[in-house]
């Protein structure tokens, strides 16, 4: 079959980047800006929690509601960072969301944020030295597990939003909300602009944190204000798994160094099996004047803005994801110790303030026969991520009978299709606007495979060098200085004729 031109529309993009809001408010709208898959509680006793990806046509149960919400109460410090009607905080023991500010006579504390929780059934009545911020009246009780579904590989992204249910519809919370028995709220889980390969932290007053995408150099994104040291008892380790990401939230990463042993006795019960350590934005840790060795502090470069509610740490890019049987598919942590290989993080229980220096982990190794020397202790952390490609994404929800849209089925919501050669074609109606882009970076499945100079930027992809199937396609527009200036992500269904000769290769390079 002779091969056509498609012309896929991807404009305006830096219009686009101020729409992005109201556009969600309809299950089309937020399917075509990034949507991977929503959840939907309906606030009632035995409600149902359920999961759909393919933009509300659908759902499957993975829960149920213990005891609804019938409050608000004001958020933990760091929520003040979050946009309004949105998940404030993800972890395997509870989500967090932002309805709203407080109103006038309401409760208020730093935080200026009233909230309502999802709380997993194993934290309906906090456990013994339970630190972290309590639901009450405004927790959603769920019958689901610690670290499981929800509160692992089915969570949100901080910052996602979240929504009313009407029947046609999806709508913001009202400026005065109230949660109400049978109110349906849905999270819309969104897919970030690009998943990150690694972050890395070099774990040193002054060292640099990089980040790394797939095809480009590394590109530092903040600096090491204060090393961390030491491992602390942080909520819901025990339900986490060493080297594991235990919360993300605007002002919190916390990674678990503890194993998975909350199936076997409750946390807070018998001896202590917690353990974790923290990196905290700069002015979030001042603010909340915890100075402990358990904490690394990063803080911004220079010319940069606060990192506190910010990409790619403290909003949208952290997930919970964890696969036992796929790490790829998984985010991990591993160190460095004394600048050599990466390796997994020592698993480490209880409070230590010196868990990380040479000493400490020389006598970690003793304990279990290894003869190591250590003479500088963990130098390096890094956090790598999976590839959240449309395989990923089916194989988190195939364990919940969820109906995820099948290359052979059709077009998945919010996915062009489309065959031969595809014309990307990336118009701005304000000249000034072109003026501002020094190149446009174009993306398949993570990999550069155009950069263009000259406007008006177009790129002729050759869809018949790629799989047919589900693609990622993005679109970055950056200035002279290399920042960021305008984006759009969109996924395409290639559906080409089977060759009739040898094999194509991949566009971008070996898959």
């Amino acid at each position: 079959m002779d091969s056509y031109r498609a012309h896929i529309a991807l404009a305006p993009l830096l219009a686009w980047l101020l729409a992005v809001a109201g556009a969600l408010a309809g299950r089309e709208a937020a399917a075509q800006e990034g949507e991977i898959f929503r959840v939907r509680v309906h606030n009632a006793t035995a409600g149902a929690i359920e999961v759909s990806a393919d933009g509300g046509a659908s759902y499957a149960e993975i829960g149920k509601v213990v005891r609804p919400a019938t409050a608000l109460v004001p958020g933990f410090a760091a929520s003040r960072w979050a946009p309004t009607a949105s998940v404030a905080a993800v972890a395997v023991h509870g989500l967090r969301i932002k309805v709203r500010p407080p109103l006038p006579g309401e409760p208020k504390n730093s935080s200026e944020t009233m909230m309502m929780s999802l709380v997993p059934r194993e934290f309906q009545t906090p456990p013994s030295g339970y630190a972290g911020h309590v639901a009450g009246a405004s927790g959603i009780y769920t019958d689901v597990a610690c670290g499981e579904a929800l509160f692992r590989n089915l969570a949100p992204f901080v910052g996602n939003p979240v929504r009313l249910e009407l029947p046609d519809r999806l709508l913001p919370f009202p400026e005065d909300y109230q949660p109400r028995l049978d109110d349906r709220i849905v999270i819309l889980a969104m897919r970030p602009p690009e998943m990150p390969r690694e972050i890395v932290f070099e774990n040193w007053k002054g060292g640099q944190v990089t980040a790394r995408f797939e095809g480009r150099d590394p590109q530092p994104i903040a600096r090491v204000a204060r090393p961390v040291l030491g491992v602390g008892r942080y909520d819901g380790t025990t339900y986490t798994g060493v080297g594991r990401v235990n919360t993300n939230h605007c002002g919190v990463i916390t990674i678990s160094t503890a194993g998975v042993t909350g199936f076997l006795l409750p946390e807070g019960r018998g001896s202590e099996r917690r353990g974790g350590f923290q990196i905290e934005p700069a002015r979030h840790a001042e603010q909340v004047a915890y100075n402990a060795p358990q904490v690394m502090v990063v803080e911004p470069l220079e010319g940069q803005g606060a990192l506190e509610g910010q990409p790619p740490l403290f909003s949208g890019y952290i997930g919970l994801f964890w696969d036992r049987r796929s790490p790829e598919r998984s985010v991990l942590a591993e160190v460095k110790i004394d600048n050599g290989a990466w390796e997994p993080i020592p698993e480490v229980l209880g409070k230590s303030d010196d868990a990380f220096t040479a000493r400490r982990l020389s006598e970690h190794f003793r304990s279990r026969g290894v003869e190591r020397r250590v003479t500088s202790g963990v130098t390096h952390l890094r956090l790598s991520f999976p590839r959240l490609d449309a395989s990923t994404v089916a194989h988190f929800l195939e364990g919940y009978a969820v109906a995820v849209p099948a290359a052979a089925g059709g077009t998945p919501a919010g996915a062009a299709r489309v065959q031969g050669v595809v014309t990307l074609n990336v118009e701005l109606k304000n000249i000034t606007d072109v003026g501002q882009i020094a190149m446009m970076i174009v993306y398949v499945d993570g990999r550069v495979v155009a950069m263009l100079n000259v406007s008006p930027f177009r790129h002729d992809l050759d869809t018949r060098r790629l799989g047919n199937g589900l693609h990622d396609v993005e679109l970055r527009a950056v200035d002279a200085a290399g920042n960021i200036i305008a984006q759009r992500k969109t996924t395409i269904f290639v559906e080409n004729s089977p060759p009739t000769g040898g094999a194509t290769g991949s566009e971008g390079g070996a898959r």
